[in-house]
């Protein structure tokens, strides 16, 4: 709810004609999804713990949410860029999808 509300809450940017984006920065919401990524995570933790390792979860404050109304829009592969969180000094590293809602047809992610 708290995702969906930040969206709906956050203009477009609607440079490019296959995609809506909205980018947001809310360090409240990233701390929420951060703890749903970490309980997501705790399984791994403890499999990195067996081999001597450490699991990192940080969630950046800094989101894109990116919106696909037509049939067929998608965006271009690419390389997802890094932003450095100016309140942590910890670099994005990795990319979450999050699915905020479900269609009866459609709506796969082609990596």
């Amino acid at each position: 709810e708290a995702v969906q509300a930040a969206r709906l809450a956050t203009p477009l940017d609607s440079k490019r004609p296959t995609v809506d984006r909205r980018f947001l920065c809310d360090p409240v919401l990233a701390r929420g999804l951060e703890a749903v990524v970490a309980a997501g995570v705790a399984r791994l933790r403890e499999t990195a713990a067996e081999a001597g390792q450490r699991v990192a979860v940080h969630v950046n404050k800094y989101m894109r949410i990116l919106e696909y109304t037509a049939s067929g829009a998608g965006l271009a592969p690419h390389p997802d860029g890094t932003k450095v969180c100016e309140d942590t000094g910890v670099t994005s590293t990795h990319t979450l999808l999050l699915f905020l809602a479900d269609v009866a047809e459609g709506g796969e992610t082609v990596l």
